[in-house]
């Protein structure tokens, strides 16, 4: 690396990782003066990462991942010193234990010396033993008499196909008795009655070539190839005196990933005319309609390793079959047994539909809003009718354009804590003066006051002595020290998802801040700015596998009546762990009112790159519509079963 005051290193990727024990780092002519400060952050999926962590053992110890988990780290160094010194980073590396399990083992040979000889008699048993010894010329040698040979021929044959043989899923056939034709001397109808783990050879280790060819038709011609199958081994699984027949077939896992037909079977001219193994000549599969199958279950397993271009491009066709019609975008019916709107299943008919576009560089991104100002604060506005559930285990992300509204009203100034008091078990503060933003919903943030620092929502008031009732639990750590304070904050109640099974999350904006309380423990997204204005703003919350982040953007011009110039800006990115959660297979997913415009709200099922955000935000009509769960543009309501004021 060359000499620069901020460095960050390549994304690095580490696999089958079970844990980290720490790291080994080595900076050229660094000393406790001049040196870097070393950071790291980390991610499964190259979407959502971690915020910069001092580069401490113990912090990289925290990191959690599972099997199936990869792992991605990203570097960064600070200089702190003189810049004079010649500081290179020469190398970093992470002291990581893997799962060995996942590894096959490598073969190993051992020397054997039978038991009382030497320090032998605890190795390994030999694969192959064959005594010469001298007892009166009885077991001398005899070039001619070959029957140890053949044996130990057998025995290589059979070791060579434990050793380097490649294991394929072998789908044996058998004639159907009813179809004898006594005039061809043949069964016209096979039936598929079994399948097995097999080894085969491939002689030279000569892999059929993936080149395209074709004849004098253009047609795609064929592609033999020959493979060898011990005949023990094959015994061994289908019984004595099997052998492979045309029509059976077999699935290449490893290195070729196709299936394959036999085309015919021979004998080998190998040692002593011993037959040990069959030549089994091969041709590309294809679906025969003699074969048929004895086992229904035997005939999913094949249909689920071919494929057509149907089977190929099923999931694909079917994405662009929903990117085509953009039904949850476009439809202006829905059930009427469910109510006609089929979006919403409840809606606050109080609410106000706005028209008012809004403009991303010329490009229409929303022409309509909820005026959420028009009922009380903390009721719910829309109750959507999606309602599947998701877990940490599951790829989601949320995004809307919100515009808070009386800004300059949001916040108080300092207020001083005379005493906290143990209020049966919870936090109660008793403060030196009111604020009319001191209601129930709002958050206070506390400082200076020992382990009741931090947001804490209101949960009770009392004016009358100025008494504060906040969430948490009183311990002896909540002691205010001189100037011990608070400052109320009107705080925006955005989302609120509930789960059937209790689990709980809610997204709120603060005058400078994204709250996101997820089964009672909260998490801030803060970012380098001086605080929500009286303009759009669009957010994106992305979750996977206990990790999130919050990107907030704004539309710089918004604020004015004509913004068709405004263009979107990212003010930042923050993250959190989340830890572990599941909402079930059913929850519900509510829009909340407050001091706020809330539009293009949309559930996704997948995550994408921060480069795409500008794209997705932009656009009025999802074109990726088969990734969206819920797309709401807030559009005028139509008729649905639960309205109340």
């Amino acid at each position: 690396m060359s000499e620069k005051k901020y460095i960050t290193s390549n994304v690095i990727e580490y696999k089958n990782i079970k844990s980290i024990s720490g790291f080994y780092c080595s900076v050229k002519n660094e000393d406790e003066n001049n040196y870097y400060k070393k950071e790291f952050r980390y991610s499964v999926d190259k979407i959502l990462w971690s915020d910069f962590k001092e580069l401490t053992n113990k912090n990289l110890s925290k990191i959690s991942v599972s099997i199936d988990d990869v792992l991605y780290i990203e570097y960064r160094f600070t200089r702190v010193g003189d810049e004079s010194v010649d500081l290179t980073v020469e190398s970093i590396s992470l002291d990581v234990d893997y799962l060995t399990e996942n590894v096959s083992p490598i073969p190993e040979c051992y020397w054997y010396t039978p038991a009382g000889q030497g320090t032998g008699g605890n190795c390994c048993k030999p694969q192959i033993v064959y005594d010469c010894g001298c007892n009166d010329g009885k077991n001398l040698f005899n070039p001619y008499a070959i029957g140890n040979s053949l044996s130990i021929y057998q025995q290589m044959c059979k070791l060579v196909s434990n050793m380097f043989g490649i294991c394929v899923l072998y789908f044996k056939t058998e004639a159907d008795k009813r179809s004898r034709d006594v005039i061809l001397k043949e069964y016209s109808l096979e039936n598929v009655v079994d399948k097995k783990n097999v080894k085969v050879l491939i002689p030279d280790n000569q892999l059929p070539t993936r080149e395209i060819q074709f004849n004098s038709m253009m047609m795609d011609y064929p592609v033999q190839f020959e493979v060898h199958i011990v005949k023990q081994e094959f015994w061994n699984i289908f019984g004595e005196g099997t052998h492979p027949d045309p029509h059976d077939y077999l699935y290449f896992q490893s290195y070729i990933n196709k299936m394959y037909r036999v085309d015919s079977v021979s004998e080998p001219d190998d040692f002593g005319y011993l037959g040990t193994y069959w030549r089994v000549s091969l041709t590309p599969y294809e679906q025969m309609s003699s074969v048929g199958f004895d086992d229904e279950e035997l005939k999913d397993d094949t249909e689920t390793l071919i494929f057509s271009a149907e089977g190929k491009f099923e999931e694909e066709i079917k994405d662009e079959y929903e990117d085509n019609r953009k039904d949850n975008q476009l439809n202006d019916l829905g059930d009427i047994g469910e109510g006609q709107d089929w979006l919403r299943r409840k809606f606050d008919i109080n609410v106000r539909i706005k028209e008012e576009k809004v403009f991303n560089d010329y490009t229409m991104v929303a022409d309509r809003y909820y005026d959420m100002t028009t009922v009380d604060k903390g009721n719910v506005i829309v109750e959507y009718k999606y309602t599947k559930g998701f877990s940490s285990n599951t790829e989601r992300m949320i995004s809307f354009l919100i515009r808070p509204r009386f800004t300059e009203k949001n916040i108080s100034n300092n207020i001083l804590i005379k005493s906290i008091e143990n209020n049966e078990g919870g936090i109660r503060l008793i403060l030196d003066n009111w604020d009319k933003n001191i209601v129930v919903g709002n958050y206070l943030k506390i400082t200076k006051a020992g382990t009741a620092n931090g947001y804490r929502k209101i949960i009770g008031i009392k004016k009358f002595g100025n008494v504060v009732d906040v969430e948490g639990t009183f311990d002896e750590g909540c002691v205010p020290i001189n100037c011990a304070k608070v400052i109320v904050h009107d705080v925006n109640e955005i989302l609120n998802i509930k789960g059937t099974n209790g689990t709980t999350m809610s997204i709120e904006q603060t005058p400078t801040q994204i709250l996101m309380t997820l089964n009672g423990e909260k998490h801030e997204y803060s970012f380098n700015f001086d605080g929500f204005e009286d303009k759009w703003y669009a957010i994106i919350l992305g979750m996977n596998k206990g990790h999130s982040n919050v990107w907030l953007y704004d539309f710089t011009g918004s604020e004015k009546i004509e913004n068709t110039k405004c263009k979107l800006n990212l003010i930042g990115v923050s993250s959190s762990d989340t830890g572990s959660y599941d909402f079930g297979d059913t929850c519900y997913y509510d829009l909340m009112s407050a001091r706020h415009n809330v539009t293009n709200f949309r559930l996704w099922s997948k995550l994408c790159e921060e480069s795409l955000h500008n794209v997705i935000l932009s656009q009025f009509i999802i074109d990726d519509t088969h990734n969206t769960l819920i797309v709401d543009n807030a559009k005028n309501e139509l008729l649905v079963n639960n309205k109340w004021s």
